[in-house]
């Protein structure tokens, strides 16, 4: 997919041109309601499309996830935070010390609370705060203002939904084949509850979640900036849904298998058809470990959603499985096959991150909740945004310069600080006296 060089339609173009134009004249009022602004400017105009093939509305046009890109990339942050390197920056720059400051994404929303509230629920609170914040004496405009950008988010995922539900009903009329009419009244239907209510079903759950993802997405600029959403604990807060209709009868393992696949589908447009493609795809998901009480957290879903990843074979999203020595024998055996599939590097070790949480200050319940958001970030879901990968650091280049004075081999050049030549040492904690001297200089 990345050799096809799809060039960006005019109308997005267009759309995106609109949305930087109003966050510009909105800015100076209040940055926060300028976003908010341009954002409900692209989900009233963007082009609708529902594919022939579809359950999961929404983000169907790849190009539709980078329409703010070029708003953010406008904003006053990035006009006013440029300053030219200085000479030493100059030269480790140009040896590739460092590469590719991102914004945004690296992280993992707390979007499955959508699920339990849905939007009402949010806007709700919202609602709360903001009146508290009217009827206290001190002034907060800005405070003020991030609430009002909230409450019209949280009406732009009701615009956004409200007109998939609209087309799925106008198609559906049209449609000559009857099964897919039914599908779509079945779509209609769905979007006339979620994610405005909290969901109630397995297939609402996933719908909701995925309309909220795919707009969220939209707002931090796309994938092509830092990289996409994590997913959070998808065998955690799926599983109620999957487990009340299962129970129910309301759904069969089977069927539940094909809309797991067809949620892990829906990501192709996120992650393959963006400026972030020829890296890594952005979106991954975290299975299994334990749950914030310490009991085992697997479940029939943890597997379920294995089997489904494997059936489609795509690397996106990528599925990270927690393991620690308690893990019962059918996970272990699960896991073992899942990784034979080949699909990335997908285990990450409670025993490790759990006490490595817990020393850097997190609480015992929010440690064992981690994930991987994104590419490889240990992070707590919809609790923090740390963004770890402001830029990246070139390792192998700091150690070949603690080995060689602070020279690059490619050019010969001095571009780190002066250190030891590496005939000199007498033990590895000299070489690694060097390193840290090149690191701490690179990195400053």
């Amino acid at each position: 997919m990345g050799y096809e060089q799809r060039p960006e339609p005019p109308h997005y173009t267009q759309l995106a041109d609109e949305a930087r134009r109003i966050f510009l004249e909105q800015e100076p009022i209040a940055p926060s309601l300028a976003r908010a602004k341009a954002l409900r400017h692209v989900v009233e105009h963007c082009e609708i499309t529902i594919q022939d093939d579809t359950v999961l509305v929404g983000g169907e046009t790849p190009f539709f996830f980078n329409l703010l890109l070029p708003t953010l990339q406008a904003d006053r942050h990035s006009r006013e935070g440029q300053r030219a390197p200085d000479e030493a920056c100059e030269r480790l720059r140009g040896a590739a010390a460092f590469f590719a400051t991102c914004f945004e994404g690296h992280i993992t929303p707390g979007l499955e609370f959508i699920l339990g509230q849905g939007i009402e629920g949010l806007r709700r609170r919202i609602e709360e705060h903001l009146a508290a914040l009217r009827a206290s004496e001190s002034a907060e405009p800005e405070k003020e203002a991030f609430y009002e950008a909230a409450l019209l988010s949280c009406e732009s995922v009701l615009i956004y939904a409200r007109r998939h539900r609209a087309a799925a009903e106008r198609l559906a009329r049209e449609s000559q084949d009857g099964k897919r009419a039914t599908e779509l009244r079945q779509v209609a239907r769905m979007l006339s509850r979620v994610p405005e209510r909290p969901a109630e079903t397995f297939h609402e759950a996933l719908q909701s979640y995925w309309m909220v993802y795919v707009l969220v997405t939209l707002e931090m600029g796309g994938c092509g900036p830092g990289g996409g959403l994590g997913l959070g604990r998808l065998d955690q807060f799926l599983y109620p849904y999957y487990l009340r209709d299962i129970e129910q009868g309301g759904l069969t393992r089977e069927q539940a298998l094909e809309l797991m696949e067809l949620f892990l589908l829906a990501f192709r447009h996120v992650d393959y058809y963006t400026p972030h493609q020829p890296y890594t795809p952005g979106s991954q998901g975290s299975l299994g470990g334990v749950a914030p009480t310490g009991l085992e957290a697997s479940n029939e879903l943890t597997e379920l959603i294995m089997e489904a990843s494997l059936r489609i074979a795509m690397p996106a999203p990528y599925i990270s499985l927690r393991l620690h020595r308690g893990a019962p024998e059918r996970y272990w055996q699960a896991a073992a096959n899942y990784i034979i599939g080949g699909l990335g590097f997908p285990v990450v070790n409670d025993e490790v991150l759990v006490p490595a949480l817990l020393r850097h200050g997190r609480s015992l319940n929010d440690a064992r909740d981690y994930i991987c958001s994104c590419c490889y970030e240990n992070t707590i879901p919809g609790r923090e945004a740390f963004h770890p990968n402001a830029a990246y650091l070139n390792l192998p280049l700091v150690l070949e310069l603690s080995l060689n004075e602070g020279r690059s081999l490619v050019s010969g050049q001095r571009v780190g600080c002066e250190t030891r030549p590496a005939e000199e040492f007498e033990s590895f904690d000299e070489v690694m006296e060097a390193f840290l001297a090149q690191l701490h200089y690179v990195s400053d």
